[in-house]
């Protein structure tokens, strides 16, 4: 099955709700939220070529600007707007945002250190570089605040420093008001998702540090600068870095890095023919999966995909595959001396848990408990269903019929519920650990030797609700 899509009425709401950051969602905001809660995904292949004004003038900056070095590294200057309004001053903003931050951080040992050893090896690896006397008073600079973001979940960095170029200087202007967002250049994670179901064997790898891989030419340094000091106490000046490659927190940071791997298509590409595919459609952001039928030449595409990736010093990592014995062959980078994960142990595909030995997607049981609930909790809750392929739409349909009563009855996102409304959201959380049971094959059976593919379409409407699901039924020389 490829999947469900459902959609349900919304109805309306004449009160403004209290967001989690403390801000107030204005009734054309909650309005634009809810309504993109229900909206069936458009799944069309058809995209459209044309770039807004804006977009071109970004796209063609990049096309005249950027540039590689000596090892195959890209350099690219920040794309700021032709007519961007002034950047006013910002250091003594950057400067009580670093006080704050490292009051509230000192008491806080472990977090201080991994903020502190995040950044030193941020200088050691030369993604930023101390600003000399004679170059800490341009006249032009921005300098960025900044925050660490704990990632209990991850693997290598439990910590990550992010930069805040929305920051507004003295002039009521950021950085990021003054740079282009540039053109959509990812994929769609639908998209993704179904060429990562279509091969028999596949691999996933992704690109270390991806944003940092690219360079920032150094007359742009200036308007990536920050403070930063390792004494708790505050008592000495913090000193001042440059930071010198895409940063994380800045407008065009996300279109640069894929602009640049779009780039590197282009001028390698023809190079390392096989990996020209799982970049065209097996790629998202840093995320790269390629498969094939046989594992011999699932080795020669991720061999090649590594080599490609290599030019442009795009270091690869995280290797998995469903097949036991991949192995990378023809290279000699260090990441192809690490075993890939093979074991029954979950892990992610684009966000999808993924057990990679039994080749099956799997979806979390969540149990998540609170003392109240309310239409923020139950709305919040749905959310975090990640379900891009529509395969558990049967389910969370239940949890936005809740919502579409809830809205029917103008309850407010803070107020308490009825208890017949509170007894069917606990049922319904209560079932959701099920979930956990459900197992679907990645794996569509898809192969080059098909002899009979048919797509077979089905939908059904109600007076809450409307779904279609579509089937693939293939078929083989030898069944």
């Amino acid at each position: 099955m490829f999947g469900w899509t459902i959609l349900g009425p919304v109805g309306g709401s004449s009160s403004s709700a209290p967001s989690h950051t403390g801000f107030t969602i204005s009734n054309e905001q909650l309005h634009d939220n809810i309504s993109k809660f229900w909206e069936i995904q458009d799944v069309s292949s058809h995209r459209e070529d044309s770039l807004s004004v804006e977009e071109a003038e970004c796209e063609a900056h990049f096309q005249s600007t950027h540039t590689r070095d000596s090892t195959g590294r890209y350099v690219v200057r920040l794309p700021f707007k032709s007519n961007a309004p002034q950047l006013g001053q910002t250091k003594h903003i950057a400067e009580k945002s670093l006080n704050r931050l490292i009051k509230r951080i000192s008491h806080q040992p472990e977090f201080f250190k991994l903020y502190s050893d995040f950044l030193k090896e941020y200088e050691s690896l030369g993604h930023m570089k101390k600003v000399s006397e004679d170059k800490s008073s341009p006249t032009e600079s921005f300098y960025l605040p900044h925050r660490g973001v704990m990632r209990e979940d991850s693997l290598t960095t439990k910590l990550r420093v992010v930069f805040n170029g929305s920051c507004k200087s003295s002039t009521g202007i950021s950085l990021n008001d003054t740079l282009h967002t540039g053109p959509k250049l990812q994929a769609d994670i639908f998209d993704v998702l179904l060429y990562v179901r279509q091969d028999k064997f596949i691999f996933t790898t992704d690109i270390t540090k991806m944003f940092c891989q690219i360079d920032v030419h150094p007359d742009d340094w200036k308007f990536q600068r920050i403070f930063w000091t390792d004494d708790q106490s505050s008592t000495s000046e913090p000193a001042m870095y440059d930071l010198t490659t895409v940063t994380y927190g800045t407008k065009p940071a996300p279109y640069l890095a894929c602009r640049v791997l779009k780039q590197l298509l282009s001028d390698e590409g023809h190079k390392f023919p096989l990996a020209i595919e799982p970049f065209e459609k097996g790629s998202y952001i840093d995320d790269i999966t390629g498969g094939a039928d046989t594992l011999s030449r699932l080795n020669e595409i991720a061999s090649q995909v590594e080599a490609l990736c290599l030019t442009g010093c795009f270091p690869v990592a995280k290797w998995k595959s469903n097949h036991p014995s991949f192995c990378k062959v023809n290279s000699s980078s260090l990441s192809s001396n690490t075993s890939h994960q093979f074991d029954e142990s979950t892990c992610k595909i684009l966000g999808m848990s993924w057990k990679c030995s039994l080749d099956i997607l799997t979806f979390t049981g969540h149990t998540t408990q609170t003392s109240a609930i309310t239409k923020r909790i139950i709305l919040s809750e749905t959310a975090q269903l990640f379900d891009p392929l529509g395969l558990i739409s049967p389910v969370i349909v239940r949890a936005k019929i809740l919502m579409q009563d809830l809205w029917l009855e103008k309850i407010g996102w803070g107020d308490p519920l009825t208890p017949q409304i509170t007894h069917r959201w606990k049922t319904f959380r209560r079932e959701l650990v099920d979930l956990a049971n459900l197992k679907i094959p990645r794996w569509l059976n898809l192969t080059s030797d098909l002899s009979h593919v048919e797509i077979h379409g089905f939908s059904d409407a109600s007076q809450t609700a409307m779904a279609a699901a579509v089937y693939i039924r293939v078929s083989h020389p030898n069944q």
